[in-house]
């Protein structure tokens, strides 16, 4: 029972489900001219050559008779290749049990990035409304410190105040270059329903191609390309997140030579595979619980409007320097009077 049987060419007959999944893809790839993606989808037919129309197929790929391959492709689909292969029942719970736990994970992690992404935006807003506003503050206390500190001559905590003031105004000037440049990331130029699709397909991306979710012959490429769908989610690329997802649907990170390891050594693998998926959702859940109690998602939850939100925040800060300004001409320093420390 546990041997593998084929049997080609029956008037009615079924391919096996990832077998159909994997030609129908790279008969639709070929439709569209998606040749590097082709080149990599054929890649994992590599472990069903035994089987002569596969074997055909993968040829006529190599040998770029693109045409020919697409036909012969609609052949085997249409009039169907078995390939029946007994499979252990605890593998297939096994497996179950790690897409599962990947679908909690890429569910989390979607979660987390979109409180990210709103609270870049806030970010981006809140600097684009009272950055400039801050800096000066901070320029104007700075200003005024050392003045006090000028006039106090040797007492070393008017000194050290005023360092203290340099040094917040001269770190929020950097910083907010840095932000300026952060903010623009947040901007996605999408509509509704692009912004909604590119979700959908993060979620099913980040699943997918989880490092602690394939094999480990695949984590080394399936990180660096989780890292490349998390910055283009982060960006609000549409195409690229709709490309990766493309990719991972070719199946590109199961298991290479499965029918070569024992049902023991692929339990063992699955086992590993999900004990691993099993730490990294308990930090997923840690991380996501952490930011929603931060001090700037707490504000956005309970900021409907952030347009007036920003403007009593920005009354404040006038009235702060308008305070500052009366002040220092008060003792006539002007902003040209700033000396070092």
């Amino acid at each position: 029972l546990k041997a593998i049987s084929y049997q080609l060419n029956f008037p009615e007959m079924n391919l096996a489900p990832d077998l159909t999944t994997r030609l129908e893809a790279i008969k639709s790839l070929l439709a569209i001219g998606e040749f590097e993606l082709i080149e990599m989808a054929a890649q994992r037919l590599e472990d069903h050559r035994n089987e002569p129309v596969i074997a055909e197929i993968l040829d006529l790929l190599r040998d770029r008779r693109f045409s020919e391959a697409s036909d012969q492709i609609g052949t085997v689909l249409a009039e169907g290749a078995r390939i029946v292969r007994w499979t252990d029942p605890e593998i297939a719970l096994l497996k179950a049990e790690l897409d599962k736990l990947a679908e909690d994970v890429a569910g989390v992690e979607a979660d987390k990035a979109e409180i990210d992404h709103l609270i870049a935006r806030f970010r981006a807003a809140h600097n684009r409304a009272l950055g400039e506003k801050i800096a000066r503050l901070l320029k104007l206390r700075m200003l005024m410190r050392q003045f006090t500190a000028q006039a106090a001559e040797d007492d070393p905590e008017k000194w050290e105040e005023f360092k203290e003031s340099r040094k917040d105004y001269e770190d929020f000037s950097r910083d907010q270059k840095v932000q300026n440049e952060v903010d623009k990331k947040s901007d996605w130029d999408l509509s509704a329903d692009e912004e909604k699709e590119l979700k959908k397909f993060y979620r099913k991306a980040a699943r997918d191609c989880h490092p602690d979710r394939v094999p480990p012959e695949h984590v080394d490429a399936a990180s660096a390309m989780f890292i490349q769908l998390q910055d283009a989610y982060e960006a609000g690329d549409l195409e690229t997140v709709r490309k990766i997802t493309r990719q991972v649907e070719m199946g590109i990170f199961e298991p290479n030579n499965i029918e070569g390891r024992s049902e023991e050594e692929q339990k063992e693998n699955l086992r590993e595979r999900i004990a691993a998926m099993r730490e990294t959702l308990d930090k997923a859940r840690s991380d996501l619980e952490a930011v929603k109690v931060s001090a700037t998602y707490e504000t956005i939850s309970e900021t409907e409007d952030w347009d007036g939100y920003f403007a009593e925040r920005g009354a404040l800060l006038d009235d702060e320097i308008v305070n500052l300004e009366d002040e220092l001409e008060t003792v006539g320093v002007t902003e040209e009077d700033e000396r070092p420390g």
